[in-house]
């Protein structure tokens, strides 16, 4: 008892739950917390959880575990309301954000085992309340569920910045007409020929939905969906239902600030309205697990769709129709990350074994808490999942440090810029806010890392070309 006493002190957690054979996980793992990165010749840091929230001023934090076929454990940290004091426990409903997408992709697999639909269907032959525009790049080859599911359909929106509670929202139709707060939902390259990521192609899912099924998505989700999977303490209501208010956490800023009104609203529910647990997530990974490996068949989804759900587009487009997919030497590996404003989150599931975990967060700044809590996890369970990479600095001439020096523009960024300032043998790169500044050391002439969250900044043409990715998604180009 003592033991356990010490424990949540230091950490700042209660358990949640936990099966008799992963005590030592959950006694063991809160003081795992590490970098992403260290300095060859440096030993490893370790930190608890604790110290990583309050530095991060991360309020609140559950994490579930999946092993061997089963829920595992799982841990509530910190807060849902620092103002109220009330903890996070495992009733707390935290967004999921993009994590929604997995779950609209089941409700989709669904529609086709009943015969509603057709993964290969142009989905203008379903919507009857608004349709695809037909343009240069639907003439031969047209959106498809599949390749809505799979980012592959040419659809535009990457994400959603969401109404604070309280303010009006559009409608599903006003999102796809983009008469909210993002662009026109619209077809801008051919169907099937790239990859990218795209929110708005799972708005056009949700409409797709609602006009096949006539009821209203979230309703649908609510009542058809979720109690077969499980996870009978979520809900996809946006604005969250009075019944389910009472456990919402709160949205903190990176500053540990609560968002005005608590949090903000989606009405782009089928790619970032789920409210959830993490035991609710981890009891999905299970049912994807059981049904995978035939454990267990369901007249619900047959293991012939959850085979084609953890396929890939195709060899050179990774991903399945939901989740994101990757081959760890034989094993393959389904996950999904979560950004809504003041909530970052994990999903990681290995489905052959079901070895996974689910970590929710109630911070911006989680999306770096999260990443130390997953490579804490997958060390202790040596799944390689994530781990603390070792790099060397490099030592630059004043000459490449004035190169690098600068004022970038944002590509496509309306304006947006930032300035690299070297500080010592750091660089800092800011663009007038201190609270989104980032610093990183030079492993190259041409490659920068931060060596706490791992963001990447990399010339991949060299210094001389003037320009930068970040992270391999956004590019800057130097101001002359």
């Amino acid at each position: 008892m003592r033991k356990l006493l010490a424990f949540s002190l230091l950490c700042a957690s209660t358990i949640g739950f936990a099966q008799s054979a992963h005590i030592d996980a959950v006694q063991t793992i809160p003081f795992k917390f590490t970098h992403a990165y260290r300095i060859a010749g440096t030993a490893p840091e370790y930190f608890t959880s604790k110290e990583r929230m309050d530095a991060l001023n991360v309020r609140g934090m559950s994490i579930a575990v999946v092993k061997d076929g089963d829920v595992a454990w799982s841990l509530n940290f910190g807060l849902q309301n620092v103002k109220d004091s009330i903890p996070v426990n495992m009733q707390t409903l935290f967004q999921a954000a993009s994590i929604s997408k997995p779950i609209t992709g089941i409700a989709v697999l669904h529609l086709v085992q009943e015969g509603v639909l057709d993964l290969d269907t142009d989905v203008n032959e379903y919507l009857s309340s608004w349709s695809v525009p037909e343009s240069e790049f639907t003439q031969d080859e047209k959106v498809t569920l599949r390749r809505l599911l799979s980012h592959t359909a040419g659809v535009t929106v990457h994400g959603f910045p969401g109404y604070p509670n309280g303010t009006e929202m559009p409608s599903t139709l006003e999102v796809l007409e983009g008469e909210g707060n993002t662009p026109v939902i619209e077809v801008d390259m051919v169907p099937g020929s790239e990859w990218r990521y795209s929110g708005g192609g799972y708005v056009i899912i949700q409409q797709l939905i609602e006009d096949v099924t006539g009821v209203p998505f979230a309703e649908y989700m609510d009542t058809q969906v979720l109690p077969e999977l499980g996870m009978n303490h979520s809900t996809f209501s946006q604005p969250i239902h009075s019944d389910y208010e009472e456990f919402a956490s709160l949205a903190y800023h990176g500053d540990g600030t609560v968002y005005s009104g608590g949090w903000h609203n989606y009405p782009e529910i089928a790619p970032a309205g789920l409210w959830t647990t993490s035991q609710d997530l981890a009891l999905y990974m299970r049912y994807v697990h059981r049904v995978y490996t035939g454990k267990m068949e369901s007249d619900f989804i047959s293991k012939a769709l959850i085979d084609e759900m953890l396929t890939p587009y195709s060899d050179e487009f990774v991903w399945g129709l939901g989740p994101a997919l990757e081959y760890q030497s034989d094993s393959l590996r389904m996950q999904h990350g979560g950004k809504n404003a003041g909530f970052s989150n994990i999903m990681m599931m290995y489905p052959a074994y079901c070895d996974g975990v689910v970590i929710l967060t109630n911070s911006d700044n989680g999306r770096i808490l999260m990443r130390e809590a997953m490579r804490a996890v997958s060390e202790y369970y040596a799944w390689n999942a994530d781990k603390q990479e070792v790099v060397t600095r490099a030592e630059l001439t004043e000459e490449q440090k004035n190169t690098v020096a600068g004022r970038y523009l944002m590509e496509n960024g309306r304006g947006y810029a930032v300035e690299l300032v070297w500080e010592g043998e750091k660089l800092r790169i800011t663009d007038g806010n201190p609270t989104t500044d980032e610093v990183v050391i030079p492993t190259s002439d041409s490659r920068y890392i931060d060596l706490v969250d791992g963001d990447v900044l990399e010339f991949p043409e060299g210094l001389e070309s003037g320009v930068f990715q970040w992270n391999g998604i956004y590019t800057f180009e130097k101001e002359d």
